[in-house]
């Protein structure tokens, strides 16, 4: 399938849109990409097509502080962090808004999807809106006040010689303020906005910036509830704070087979053949459906991937 890439500014918003060659003017379902920490838009493409691939119109907002609206000679801050979630959840209604009123969502179907800063978001901006039909997290922490706990420790003790009880006091109460005004947006603290809704997280067990555990944590939590049936889990034993392409090829497909089928089980089966299809070799991920025991590891083998029905 051939792909067109086009730059849109939506009020001071730069943006990358990707999608079906010749789809220009057409209704299409709509992907929403958020980038990490100190990345942008372009360094998204390639997952932009992927998703694009799959009949989706992605499209890759820079936040604030990053890509063109990175200021010239700008040096990124710790506290700026939560500034920029706090942007990305401010300035999505007006993205969709955007979309919405040139007739472009197909069916009203909106996917919102990121990684690590923009898997945050994606978990914060399930607890904000109901427009939201499908989300993909790859190696953000549903988890967040949890997580900032960790992130002022990074954040602060950039020296290693330096031990906590010599920080300054107001900028460690700095950060933990802004973070406390993100208590409504604690997707593990609202768990209720994901009954019915699709959510696949993929997740290096060995990533020690933003936790593996707390996302372990929440989907064994969701595991327990009835409105964690659609809530989808990829664990990758070999990965720290680096997502594979393999994950981004998993949300894609993952994005589509929510198109097709509203069956949690066909979801995940779906899946795993629209990604076996692209000949990838899976090693020793570990894939698993919530509310299911573990069946096994990925095969070795090519085009084939043993995991849950």
């Amino acid at each position: 399938m051939q792909i067109s890439i086009n730059y849109y500014d939506i009020d001071g918003i730069s943006l990358a849109e990707v999608a079906p060659a010749g789809s220009d003017g057409q209704p299409l379902p709509l992907a929403v990409f958020y980038h990490g920490w100190t990345s942008n838009k372009e360094e998204s493409i390639g997952l932009g097509i992927e998703i694009a691939k799959r009949g989706f119109r992605c499209v890759m907002p820079d936040t604030i502080y990053h890509g063109e609206r990175q200021p010239k000679d700008h040096q990124f801050e710790n506290l700026q962090f939560v500034e920029c979630l706090q942007s990305n959840i401010e300035e999505y209604p007006k993205i969709v808004e955007y979309y919405t009123e040139k007739g472009l969502i197909q069916d009203d179907f909106i996917g919102v999807c990121g990684i690590s800063m923009g898997g945050i978001t994606t978990s914060m901006l399930l607890t904000q809106n109901e427009n939201i039909s499908v989300a993909g997290s790859l190696m953000g922490s549903p988890e967040l006040l949890k997580l900032a706990r960790h992130l002022i420790k990074e954040f602060l003790l950039t020296d290693q010689d330096v031990e906590a009880s010599d920080l300054e006091e107001e900028e460690i109460l700095e950060m933990l303020r802004l973070y406390q005004k993100f208590h409504q947006a604690d997707l593990s603290m609202h768990p209720e906005v994901l009954e019915g809704v699709p959510m696949l997280f993929w997740h290096g067990e060995a990533d020690d910036f933003v936790h593996y555990d707390l996302t372990k944590e929440f989907v064994n939590m969701m595991s327990e509830k009835e409105k964690g049936e659609k809530v989808y889990f990829i664990s990758d034993p070999e990965r720290g704070h680096e997502v594979s392409y393999e994950a981004s090829v998993y949300l894609a497909a993952f994005f589509k087979a929510t198109l097709d089928t509203a069956d949690s089980k066909e979801i995940w089966q779906f899946t795993k053949e629209m990604v076996a299809e692209r000949n990838y070799v899976h090693g020793n991920v570990v894939d698993h459906q919530l509310d299911s025991e573990l069946e096994g590891m990925a095969s070795k083998d090519q085009n084939k991937i043993h995991g849950l029905s």
